[in-house]
């Protein structure tokens, strides 16, 4: 029976990652810009300040109130007040709505120190009886008191009209507000969006869009701004028809001065057809129409009358969206151009540019205009933006974008002088002949200029001289024809741009099919590449860009490939002719290295301490590694000297391995080579700088790292020393063509490269799609970053913070290119390009965006689990827990974390993606070794979790359990899983073998056992059986007298009890005994006992042994009830139960229960939620017959849609954290402990 608390609530709230459902930034003062975010029903306050050098400098959060009891904050509207009084916000959501005051106690800008904000309530929450789509401030008269105004208005979703109105006595601090009432229009179309503006002091200006896509404009006029709203006028103007969907936003122009004969004023909208429409809405009709009382949208006949209908009205459409559009803002106006903003449910911010055509036209016409998509922002992951904030500052303009994923983006768009929006990021292009003029100008040109540095002909500018030139000549002087500088204009319409390399951060080299070899240099402008630099676009004037051409050879023409390092500024040139040069550019001289029998195929600079060049041919299984070894800092400053015939090796290459890229491990003298075949080979070198000696064939060769597609990037992470093993481990990053990047463990004996071992321990899916072409750490922070293509687009993705820093449409993959980071980690860098053939070159200094908070997965969390506390490393001892949502995503993340910042626990550790479909469930083993999963499509994956240095959490997918059908709709909805023999302890770091019984439930209602071996990766199937017809929800399974019950919950409501036909051995030890049948002679097993628990469904279910033959299980179903079954097993007397039931527990489906540890052995703890969003603790005092069962305490949750519930924490402290539509973390206080503990002393 269930008892009634008494006490107030015992939850503590600490953190929480809710949809981002409302933003507007505020003038705390003329010093200080905060930002408003609607996270769930809290309101938290952000500091803006400046950009920092890295998109994943998150800001700072001020403070965060609960603002309603259990609604979301769908809105905010901000009204500036001065310097006399604190501003007021006004927040809406649902049917609620509230005004406050926030107050900015002290601040001071020069020495940095953080605001002191305190919230000061103007009244209660107020229900507004209908639901709010918008709301905005009056415009205060400057002859009325301030406390006998109407103070806002609030659109509702029944086309009425709000008004509201605050007073105040600051002097007695008595605040009151009250809704005066609503004033209707007379269209009562159900509406899907609003905006309102004050048109003057007593007019107000509607846009309404309806459920059935049409946009009602209509006006309210009030006599007086008193408490009366009968005297008010309404007034229809007009109906907007045109979309083809339901109406999802709109929002109204200020007056507009175009340069035209009078004001005009635009409407933007937006819809369920993925259209953005812009209207005209200047001359508004001021006489009523006939009846447009539109109760379902359209009239009796089914149209509506012409009279009431423009849709001339319409000036220009953008089509862009890949699914519907939530919003429309406009950002900016000018004479020539308004730019528009649109986000949706693709998760996309999109810009729009609306070109103002010049009037010839008499003032009665309609001007054309166009509506041209500019840029496109990704921003956020999954699905939905859901609010935007755009604050206009001097110099740029910042759009923030809050979405579904929780996470908080701003982007700064920079200003011209006259205010417009320079929707391009700078980017520049060259034709050969534009090349060919810079370098060699007209005599004219050049005399006038009096400076030739940089406009020489190519024979002054030729970096190499006579005895170089020998030098080059020197290995096959009769094969090489001399330098030709110049070339027939006529031949240049046979050359193009072939391939391009980075001799240094801000220079290329670029070679030509003609085999002229050019190198560019980009100057950044002064003290650009500091920490205040964000995006930064240049033009000629801040960013000179100069040219030279290098060198003119016959040897390079047809098939020239360049390789560079960056680091060493050094690159290596080869044709198809077999000679290889090394271009050495702090010395500017250029040197034949070696020649090849054969046509050169491919050709790798290995980033090292010094240059390595690993050559391949057409058609042979051989690889070349140069080596320039000896005095190479020596060679730097003195030039260069033939290199010794040793220093060139000869390589084995595994069968049908076609080399695509190349690292050097120094570390540990690893050379590893990538294939076309998705492998990656390594192969030892001894001896350091001083001796180039490599094995012949490879140490090892691991197949299908990257699947079937390229590896593309190999990239050395530091070793370290064990100290528990005398073993060298390294790290080895590697990048695919099929979208993923791998990193794998290298360890090496004592005795050097004997018993070399690769192994794969993590595998990650990135999202910037499938052409994952590079990968580098930041010199700044250290953090991953992968570059690659998505679609038309070149993207550069920091997987440490989770967020993209570059983004530039090139046309796709398929072309020539080449890429140069940021060298102080600031983010961004210099991209280079090939289209249409002409030279394409991109800069960026500073991240493309700014995160302002980070969030998580982009949709509803599905399933979560915790972990035992586990001892990553020596140092590292961490309780992790891990979420998997609907879209496809796992994420593991850290329970406790620094108190200064509370919203560091729902920044995940590790992302990983394998699964086709959403999760259906997690569970960590006994060990905290391994994560299991589940999902759709009979998919059941095994991975392994572990510690690496350096780069943090890591998994690797180590077993796949096999299909038993091949119906795409077969779910493992739920499994549990059962240590075999002595599991590994969770602080252990030797290396562990185990096995385990991983039982699992189907939505046909079947049920079956595997026993799952983690050294040989294999499952066995030892048990199969079906229920009847409904969907299994749950399982659990425990050892009872040496033999494995197992427990299920379905559909029907009811648990049912299977006695397992293979027995397993106590945890602690113990011969395993052997397995009973096999997987080809699999007896079906039959239920042994059942009980009906609830109505239908059991949606939730936790089991806890009470005694060595006893369980209590504990459901929730869609009956709002919870129900405990007490199961006893007695060898005489079989099984018997007893079931106490908890009704109308929640006010809909339980949907999560969890058990909360405590010291008290007749007393259970465990917490329970719901979809009516409240969490609530309970307590189970056990006696001898029977039990008794108390609401501890009832909190509301932020979270909607309630999947699961974790609980954790050291030291006594206990943390529950609560996941659905978003996560909310809190703390179950030590009175609610105390008082539980209470109960059982009584």
């Amino acid at each position: 029976m269930a008892h009634s608390p008494t006490a107030p609530a015992v939850f503590e709230h600490e953190s929480a990652l809710a949809p981002v459902t409302a933003l507007s930034f505020i003038r705390a003062s003329a010093a200080q810009t905060l930002l408003l975010a609607g996270e769930g029903p809290f309101l938290t306050v952000y500091e803006h300040g400046e950009y920092g050098s890295t998109a994943s400098t998150a800001a700072r959060i001020l403070l965060r109130q609960r603002i309603f009891r259990s609604q979301a904050v769908h809105g905010i509207a901000v009204q500036e007040t001065g310097h006399s009084y604190p501003p007021r916000v006004l927040l809406w959501g649902g049917y609620c709505v509230r005004v406050i005051e926030i107050l900015l106690h002290s601040y001071n800008g020069r020495t940095g120190l953080t605001p002191c904000l305190e919230i000061v309530s103007l009244g209660q929450e107020l229900d507004a009886a209908d639901w709010i789509l918008d709301a905005s401030f009056s415009l205060p008269p400057c002859d009325a008191p301030e406390d006998s105004h109407v103070s806002a208005v609030l659109v509702t979703a029944h086309n009425s009209l709000h008004l509201l109105s605050l007073s105040s006595d600051r002097l007695q601090g008595d605040l009151q507000r009250q809704l005066l009432g609503a004033i209707s229009s007379n269209s009562r179309s159900i509406l899907y969006s609003a905006h309102v503006i004050w048109d003057s002091d007593s007019s107000i200006l509607i846009a309404a869009g309806t459920v059935f896509g049409e946009i009602l404009v209509w006006s309210c006029h009030l006599d007086e701004l008193h408490v009366s709203t009968t005297k008010s006028k309404t007034l229809v103007h007009c109906v907007l028809t045109g979309h083809e969907g339901s109406i999802f936003g709109v929002q109204i122009s200020p007056l507009l001065d175009l340069g035209r004969h009078r004001p005009q004023r635009l409407l933007a909208s937006c819809s369920d057809d993925r259209t953005v429409r812009i209207w005209d809405i200047s001359e508004l009709d001021t006489e009523p129409h006939a009846d447009t009382s539109t109760d379902t949208g359209f009239s009796a006949n089914g149209i509506l009358p012409q009279s009431s209908t423009r849709s001339q009205n319409l000036i220009a459409v953008g089509w862009g969206h890949s699914s519907r559009v939530w919003g429309v803002r406009f950002l900016g106006h000018h004479a020539q151009q308004t730019d528009v903003l649109s986000f949706g449910e693709d998760a996309t911010c999109r810009q729009w540019s609306l070109k103002h055509e010049s009037e010839t036209t008499p003032s009665t016409a309609r001007v054309k205009q166009s509506l041209n998509l500019t840029r496109t922002h990704n921003l956020h992951s999954g699905k939905h933006i859901w609010s935007t904030a755009i604050l206009t500052e001097d110099t740029c303009l910042s759009v923030t974008t809050g979405g579904a994923d929780g996470k908080i983006a701003s982007v700064s768009l920079p200003l011209c002088a006259d205010g417009t929006i320079i929707n391009q990021q700078f980017e520049r292009e060259w034709r050969l002949e534009d090349i060919e003029t810079f370098i060699r100008p007209r005599k004219s040109d050049r005399a006038a200029s009096g400076d030739d540095a940089t406009r020489a002909p190519p024979d002054q500018l030729h970096t190499y001289n006579a005895d170089s030139q020998a030098n080059i000549n020197g290995a096959c002087s009769d094969k090489l024809p001399k330098s030709k500088p110049t070339r027939n204009a006529t031949k240049l319409g046979h050359d193009s741009f072939k391939d391009y390399a980075f001799v240094s951060p801000t220079e290329f080299l670029t070679s030509t099919t003609q085999g002229r070899v050019f190198l560019c240099s980009i100057d950044p402008p002064r003290g650009s590449t500091g920490r205040g630099a964000h995006n930064l676009l240049m033009d000629n004037s801040t960013c000179p860009v100069r040219w030279k051409m290098l060198v003119d050879l016959d040897l390079l023409k047809s098939y020239p490939v360049i390789s560079s390092d960056p680091a060493s500024g050094t690159a290596f040139l080869s044709g198809p002719c077999g000679v290889v040069y090394l271009y050495d550019h702090r010395s500017g001289e250029l040197e034949s290295l070696f020649r090849i029998d054969g046509k050169i195929s491919g050709l790798f600079s290995t980033s090292s301490s010094f240059p390595r060049a690993l050559v391949t041919c057409a058609g042979s299984r051989k690889a070349y590694l140069g080596v320039f070894k000896t005095g190479w800092q020596r060679s730097r400053r003195t030039g260069f000297g033939k290199l010794p015939d040793e220093s060139l090796a000869s390589l084995e290459l595994p069968e049908a391995f076609v080399v695509t890229s190349a690292g050097f491990s120094d570390a540990q003298d690893l050379l590893l080579l990538g294939s076309r075949s998705g492998a990656l080979a390594a192969y030892g070198a001894s001896g350091g700088a001083d001796n180039c000696d490599v094995g012949l064939v490879p140490l090892a060769c691991l197949r299908r790292v990257h699947g079937f597609d390229a590896v593309t990037a190999i990239t050395p992470l530091p070793g370290y020393s064990g100290s528990a093993t005398n073993k060298l481990r390294g790290y080895i990053l590697t990048a695919g063509r099929n979208g993923t990047y791998a990193i794998h463990q290298a360890s090496k004996g004592s005795s050097g490269n004997q018993g070399l071992a690769i192994t794969t321990v993590h595998i990650s899916t990135l999202p910037l799609g499938p052409m994952v072409e590079g990968a580098y750490l930041d010199p700044l922070t250290g953090g991953l970053i992968l570059y690659g293509f998505r679609s038309k687009n070149f993207i550069a993705w920091n997987e440490s913070k989770e967020c993209e820093i570059v983004n530039v449409e090139c046309g796709g993959a398929h072309r020539n290119w080449s890429f140069s980071p940021s060298p102080t980690g600031s983010g961004g860098g210099i991209f280079v390009w090939t289209k249409s053939s002409r030279l394409h070159v991109h800069t960026q200094l500073g991240d493309s965006h700014r995160v302002v908070k980070r969030g998580s997965h982009g949709r509803e969390i599905k399933a979560s689990a915790i972990s035992p506390p586990l001892r990553l490393s020596e140092r590292v001892t961490r309780q992790l827990f891990a979420t998997g949502s609907e879209d496809t995503v796992i994420r593991i993340f850290e329970l406790e974390q620094s108190e200064s910042d509370s919203s560091a626990m729902f920044e995940s550790l590790c992302t990983f993606k394998k699964h086709a479909t959403g999760i259906q469930h997690l569970q960590w083993t006994e060990c905290g070794r391994y994560l299991i999963s589940s999902g759709g499509m009979e998919e059941l994956f095994v991975w392994k979790v572990r510690w690496i240095p350096g780069f943090g959490v890591s998994s690797y997918c180590e077993g796949i359990c096999p299909v038993g059908t091949n119906s795409p709709d077969l779910r493992i909805v739920s499994f549990a899983t059962t240590s075999i023999g002595s599991p590994p302890k969770a602080d252990e770091q030797t290396p562990d073998v185990t096995e385990f019984v991983i039982t699992m439930v189907y939505s046909d209602s079947t049920i079956k056992a595997y026993r799952y071996s983690s050294q040989n990766k294999t499952f066995q199937l030892v048990l199969t059986g079906k229920y009847s017809t409904c969907c299994l929800t749950h399982i659990f399974q425990q050892r009872i007298n040496n033999e494995i019950y197992i427990l299920t919950a379905g559909t029907d409501g009811y648990l049912v009890l299977w006695r397992a036909p293979h027995q397993v051995p106590p945890t602690g030890g113990g011969k395993t005994p052997e397995r009973t049948g096999n997987t080809g002679n699999i007896k079906p097993t039959n239920w042994h006992w059942r009980s009906r628990a609830h109505q239908s469904s059991v949606k939730s279910m936790i089991v806890i042994q009470t005694t060595t033959e006893s369980l209590l299980a504990i459901t929730g179903g869609d009956d709002n009830a919870i129900v405990l079954t007490h199961i006893k097993f007695n060898d005489e007397s079989g099984i018997s139960s007893s079931v106490t039931r908890i009704p109308k527990a929640h006010a809909s489906a339980i949907t999560a229960l969890a058990k909360i540890p405590n010291t008290h052995p007749r007393q259970i703890l465990f917490t329970s939620s719901s979809n009516d969003q409240r969490l609530k603790l309970w307590s189970v005092l056990l006696r001898k017959e029977g039990f008794d069962v108390m609401e501890e305490g009832s909190v509301g949750t932020a979270v909607a849609d309630v999947s699961g519930i974790v609980v954790g924490g050291r030291g006594g402290a206990v943390k529950i954290v609560v996941s659905g539509v978003g996560m909310e973390a809190w703390r179950v206080s030590g009175r609610a402990m105390e008082r539980a503990g209470d109960g059982v002393a009584a």
